[in-house]
């Protein structure tokens, strides 16, 4: 078996790893993506929480596919969605900024007396 080095991106809830200090299969239960870690269950019911680094994807896990994109805020799959399935969250596209039409008056108010002025006083 190669060492698989996992990151937090590569980890979803309740996806099959192992623990490679002791080698026993654990089911990830929870991101802590502020801190870095992630929160394993063992068939025992104990729960560590520890980094990425330290866990490796179970090969026996049948069915079993590594998410596309993890919810920033539950960790389920959102694969391609912009919504998620599971709590809703969603990606908005952010708004872009246009000006506000008090400057689009004024820019053409300027525009419209430069002309003018450039009319009367280019005719002299």
């Amino acid at each position: 078996m190669y060492d698989a080095r996992m990151e937090l991106f590569d980890c979803a809830v309740g996806q099959r790893v192992r623990y490679k200090e002791n080698g026993q299969p654990a089911t990830i239960k929870q991101l802590w993506r502020a801190q870095g870690q992630i929160e394993l269950e063992f068939a025992n019911g104990q729960r560590l929480r520890v980094a990425p680094r330290l866990v490796e994807p179970l090969d026996d896990a049948v069915g079993v596919r590594k998410p596309k994109r993890p919810c920033p805020q539950c960790g389920a799959d959102m694969g391609d969605a912009a919504r998620c399935p599971t709590c809703g969250f969603e990606y908005r596209q952010a708004k872009t900024k246009r000006a506000p039409v008090w400057l689009w008056v004024l820019v053409i108010l300027i525009v419209i007396g430069a002309l003018v002025a450039w009319k009367f006083l280019g005719a002299r």
